[in-house]
């Protein structure tokens, strides 16, 4: 089941996980660290939701690494170098599809 909001993927060929699996993670990217839940979408895969958090948007835009921790003492660790632009773009579309008036309709 999937929420609106910012959603992280990621992805271990090696993962043999039962599909609805739930675990804590802890996201750091700058001064932002947050634990949050992440289910098993796939045997190879997790999905993180992470909301529309303002906090975790500010830190992504200026840092250029995140660490999203696993349970078992596995980290991701993934560079931001270059995401600036993405960053912008994304605080657009939440300025528009969720303060602005157009949350709720199809931006297609």
């Amino acid at each position: 089941m999937f929420s609106t909001g910012l959603q992280l993927a990621l992805t271990d060929p090696a993962w043999s996980l039962p599909q609805g699996d739930v675990g804590r993670v802890v996201i750091t990217v700058g001064g932002y660290s947050q634990a949050h839940t992440a289910s098993a979408i796939t045997e190879t895969s997790i999905n993180i939701y992470l909301g529309w958090d303002e906090a975790f948007f500010e830190s992504f835009a200026r840092s250029w690494r995140m660490t999203v921790d696993l349970p078992r003492g596995t980290d991701f660790v993934i560079s931001l170098h270059g995401t600036m632009a993405n960053a912008n773009l994304l605080a657009d579309c939440v300025d528009v599809f969720v303060i602005g008036d157009g949350g709720g309709t199809n931006p297609f």
